[in-house]
């Protein structure tokens, strides 16, 4: 929410430290906390959800468990580091605030680094999943869902899955194109153990 500099300048263990102390202020006013990531923020709820047993349920969408690039190889991001500060993308029309224009390649490390974290806690995973994945998804592979669900160690892992062409699939929030994958949020969070048929 600030600049790729500050990006760089912190590390995934920042990241997860300030959802950790969001999620237990959120739990001192509230009996049950249900988490929402979009992305990395996926990755560090299911990493919440793994420490945190009492978490109600976890809604990923777009987990980068693998990434569809080629290229997002740890050893040639680490080798690019010497050649390249960051790598720049287009941010399209209306989702402007969701992403920088430029990332960090050190700030991809650190995405990796947690990644890895993560998949070695999906067993401690307990509670209910719903697993929200574009087969179109042009950043993170859509074989992340097998995983997940190979994997978690929740009994209840719902999964939905669509054609929408994008990674961060709902901004803006008033777009009709996406008011089924909302509807399946807040049948999830009034019913996290039965699976969601729309």
């Amino acid at each position: 929410g600030t600049t790729p500099a500050d990006l760089a300048r912190t590390r995934w263990e920042d990241w997860y430290e300030r959802l950790e102390q969001t999620y237990l202020k959120m739990r001192e006013k509230s009996r049950s906390v249900f988490l929402l990531g979009i992305s990395l923020g996926g990755l560090l709820s299911l990493r919440l959800a793994a420490l945190h047993p009492e978490v109600a349920g976890v809604i990923t969408m777009g987990t980068p468990l693998k990434l569809v690039d080629p290229l997002a190889k740890r050893w040639l991001v680490q080798l690019g580091r010497f050649f390249i500060y960051s790598s720049h993308t287009e941010v399209k029309k209306g989702q402007e605030g969701y992403y920088y224009d430029e990332r960090p390649l050190v700030s991809i490390l650190e995405l990796m680094d947690v990644r890895d974290d993560v998949l070695k806690r999906l067993k401690q995973v307990q509670c209910p999943v719903l697993i929200m994945h574009s087969r179109r998804d042009q950043t993170a592979s859509f074989k992340a869902v097998k995983i997940l669900l190979k994997q978690l160690g929740s009994y209840y892992k719902h999964v939905r899955a669509s054609d929408i062409p994008e990674h961060v699939f709902l901004p803006p929030y008033n777009n009709p194109f996406y008011l089924k994958e909302w509807e399946l949020i807040k049948h999830f969070l009034h019913n996290p153990t039965i699976n969601p048929v729309l």
